[in-house]
């Protein structure tokens, strides 16, 4: 606007053309430790137009909001908790009640601290610990009853430690690597590991409704049939179950009481569920296995074999020349490196 158009607009709200009725405004009230001068409220459509029109932005900020965005969405949805598919699991979620749900969450800081003290030297403290990460990180939900980590197969167990760590170091600032030979190494994501593969001559005997294997009547490679006394129901192994079960053990040891000591390898696929689970249940238990015969105990070893090594994952990979390896997890860092800063190591 020049002089002259300025003097004109002075003349005509002089003259009572033009009157701008007067708008007002909430200021913003300044916040006692904010240093920054409070703006000017802009007067003209022009200049609000400008002053409300969006900043461009560089790709490392849109990144950073975007980010953002779905972290929120994902806090927005449940607290932070991520959903598991039960189909991703190593056991398709097949040993499960029906509409069972797992929703995971990162790790806080407290949880890590947690972990940091666990000594890796002693298989239990580390399992302890395990437990400890997941009893806080993961939401069990089932309909009709309280579910929580307990509940899980020990198959699936560090699938779902795997996965809250990915959500846990979601920059992917915090590889955990495999060695793979003396001069390769490879990150581990849970998608590269090699779980449970459960054959057709074990599936057959999957029970949908018990979510078990049952065995009954069944025959040979060499077509002899065998008919059991009873229906054998094989569980896999919760964690509940074998939480119990070791906490039996301590307790019997350091009260010097004898127990069962052959039960109790068979027992975690055996025992449907740790609810209840005390020591007079645990006895009748004993005391139900007291008819079995050489078919059971047969079928009970072999089950045995194929759960452990089914809970003894692998590293899967792709060589140089295209052909898919296998190789023992083995972390850099030892296990504790599941939940701590794997890079420490390239400057202390």
């Amino acid at each position: 606007m020049d002089e002259s158009q300025l003097q004109n607009y002075v003349d005509s709200v002089e003259n009572g053309k033009n009157v701008i009725q007067a708008t007002t405004y909430d200021l913003p009230i300044a916040d006692e430790n904010n240093e920054e001068p409070l703006q000017e409220t802009p007067q003209t459509p022009e200049e609000r137009l400008r002053a409300q029109a969006p900043k461009k932005k560089s790709l490392t900020e849109a990144q950073e909001e975007r980010k953002t965005e779905v972290l929120n969405t994902i806090h927005m949805n449940g607290m932070g908790y991520l959903p598991i598919s039960l189909e991703d699991l190593p056991t398709r979620g097949k040993f499960y009640p029906n509409g069972m749900k797992l929703f995971i969450r990162a790790a806080t800081g407290g949880e890590i601290r947690h972990w940091s003290q666990s000594n890796e030297e002693e298989l239990l403290d580390i399992d302890d610990s395990l437990n400890y990460i997941l009893e806080r990180c993961l939401s069990v939900k089932v309909e009709g009853r309280i579910a929580d980590y307990k509940d899980l197969c020990e198959i699936d167990r560090f699938y779902l430690i795997l996965a809250i760590r990915d959500f846990t170091f979601i920059d992917g600032n915090n590889e955990l690597m495999i060695k793979i030979t003396e001069n390769e190494e490879l990150p581990l994501h849970k998608d590269n590991v090699e779980f449970v593969k459960f054959e057709d001559n074990i599936m057959r005997f999957y029970n949908p409704e018990k979510k078990c294997f049952t065995i009954q009547n069944f025959s040979t490679k060499k077509g002899q049939k065998i008919n059991l006394q009873k229906p054998l129901n094989i569980y896999l192994p919760k964690v509940g179950i074998t939480r119990w079960l070791k906490d039996y053990v301590r307790r019997k040891k350091a009260a010097q009481e004898m127990f069962d000591q052959d039960f109790i390898t068979m027992a975690p696929i055996l025992i449907p569920d740790y609810r209840g689970l005390n020591d007079e249940k645990y006895s009748q238990f004993v005391e139900a296995s007291n008819y079995f015969g050489v078919y059971e105990y047969s079928i009970i070893e072999q089950f045995k074999r194929v759960i452990k090594a089914s809970v003894s994952p692998k590293f899967k990979y792709v060589d140089k020349e295209g052909h898919e390896q296998i190789a023992p997890l083995t972390f850099q860092g030892g296990i504790k490196a599941l939940f701590l800063w794997s890079g420490m190591g390239d400057i202390i």
